[in-house]
């Protein structure tokens, strides 16, 4: 897998499933306040990118979140997975 440069020893990191699905009803949250303050632009974009980053590094960048919402670490089963859904290089 050297066309991908990847290491078969290296660790792997997935993202937090409770996380990212938090993070995606508060975004949803996000634009329909941002939409009913829009006015004639449709969506308020300074309530709308404020909102977004703001609720990003809250949720995704939050170590206590993470680890309050995460299940576990991966394991090897995962691991297998992963590999086995990863393109061969054919030579």
């Amino acid at each position: 897998m050297a066309f991908l440069n990847y290491n078969k020893d290296e660790k792997l990191e997935f993202n937090y499933k409770r996380a990212c699905g938090l993070w995606l009803i508060v975004v949803a949250v996000i634009i329909s306040v941002a939409t009913l303050t829009g006015g004639k632009q449709i969506i308020n974009m300074p309530v709308f990118s404020i909102g977004y980053v703001i609720s990003f590094f809250s949720i995704n960048m939050n170590k206590k979140v993470l680890n309050r919402l995460s299940n576990c670490s991966s394991n090897h089963a995962m691991h297998k997975l992963h590999l086995a859904y990863l393109p061969h290089h054919q030579t």
